[in-house]
């Protein structure tokens, strides 16, 4: 599954990498009210690709993405549109404490666990990307 709205200029654009269909609907439905554009990738190649054709503003990916992992091509990403710092989400299953925990590395990452509970998220994507 491939999904984007429209690119508009006053919205801030948003670039999703993740593998399960119906995550990929939620996060979707979200940005939208979020008023955000975006592209959902679930392919290595189509998220780089995504990437050059339009500099994100924040990236949301599941940390078990691929055979690289979600932070692995987070750094690509963010070294091959040239952003020192890039909001990151990352989307887990792993057990642990519950839903939102900031990452103190430098790269301001968060992570949220599946399943998600989108009015958190919500919040969380309009906070990341007030920092920008």
């Amino acid at each position: 599954m491939s999904a984007t709205n429209s690119w508009r200029s006053d919205r801030r654009h948003v670039l999703v990498i993740e593998q399960e269909t119906a995550v990929l609907e939620q996060l979707a439905q979200l940005l939208d009210e979020a008023e955000c554009t975006y592209c959902c990738c679930t392919t290595t190649e189509a998220a780089l690709s995504s990437a050059e054709a339009a500099a994100p503003d924040m990236l949301i990916a599941d940390v078990a993405f691929g055979q690289l992992g979600g932070a692995a091509l987070y750094d690509q990403i963010r070294t091959h549109v040239g952003a020192r710092k890039l909001p990151v989400m990352f989307l887990c299953r792993e057990q642990g404490p519950d839903i939102i925990r900031r990452h103190l590395a430098d790269t301001g990452a968060y992570y949220v666990r599946k399943p998600l509970d989108t009015r958190a998220l919500l919040e969380l994507t309009r906070c990341a990307l007030a920092q920008t």
